[in-house]
């Protein structure tokens, strides 16, 4: 995992995280889902459980048969914008970032 902030006021620029394994299904990295509820939950903690599993869905993760390879996803919520990708010979990509941000 890696993050960064703004300087001038402390708010978040980026964070995120990399996760190895073959691709073929969410079992290939198990801790997967909870760490991008927990880094959801970190970065927006604003949204309800509700909205967070919404989020999560719209990104791709919708059950442990997902293929982890097929995920290319990018979802807005209250200022954050939410990134998930399978990185060729790197892993499961997963990101949060201000929105204003370029």
């Amino acid at each position: 995992m890696h993050g960064s902030i703004n300087k001038s006021d402390g708010t978040l620029r980026e964070v995120t995280s990399l996760y190895a394994g073959s691709g073929e299904s969410l079992a290939d990295a198990p801790d997967a889902a909870a760490s991008h509820r927990l880094l959801v939950a970190a970065t927006n903690p604003l949204l309800t459980p509700d909205e967070q599993s919404e989020l999560l869905r719209d990104l791709g993760f919708v059950d442990q048969n997902i293929v982890l390879v097929d995920l290319n996803d990018r979802a807005t919520r209250r200022g954050v914008t939410y990134d998930v990708a399978w990185v060729n010979n790197v892993g499961l990509f997963f990101s949060a970032r201000d929105a204003d941000e370029q």
